[in-house]
């Protein structure tokens, strides 16, 4: 753009604009904390989990969570940082949880283990299973209280 100012010489103006891109700024930074229905180290059919999520990001987030259910074919989609489920049958469901923001996702998979036990009588193993970083998976048995990562060697 050219403008000349009276009697004055022409003088030029340019601008421009950029982008500055910090994807450590927009990270999602998901997490996932379990809460169980009871003092036992069990799930039943019908007792609802809580799952506490959260995130690192300052920006606002809508969590996809999909229970694998097929009472709830639909994931459900929300703002709340707590939502709850129950699962009428016994199984190994795994919990797929995505945060969304503006700018960027995280996704989280959780295996929860119903167990169709009497109540007080705990199931001869137990295991919960995480996904972790998408590389490597948790085993926790709490029969043995042995920690077991999968590509590595177990740690006691």
């Amino acid at each position: 753009m050219s403008s000349t100012c009276s009697g004055a010489e022409p003088y030029t103006v340019t601008w421009s604009t950029h982008a500055v891109f910090d994807p450590a700024a927009v990270a999602v930074g998901l997490k996932v904390t379990l809460d169980l229905p009871t003092d036992h180290d069990y799930v039943r059919p019908s007792e609802t989990i809580t799952f506490q999520l959260s995130t690192t990001t300052p920006e606002d987030v809508v969590y996809l969570v999909d229970f694998k259910d097929p009472r709830s074919p639909q994931p459900l989609r929300t703002t709340d940082s707590v939502v709850g489920h129950a699962w009428s049958s016994a199984g190994n469901y795994s919990v797929n949880i995505t945060a969304v923001t503006r700018t960027n996702s995280d996704n989280k998979i959780v295996s929860v283990q119903i167990y169709d036990v009497e109540e007080g009588v705990p199931p001869e193993n137990l295991a919960i299973k995480a996904d972790i970083d998408r590389r490597d998976t948790l085993d926790l048995d709490l029969q043995t209280d042995k920690l077991d990562f999968e590509e590595s060697s177990p740690v006691t």
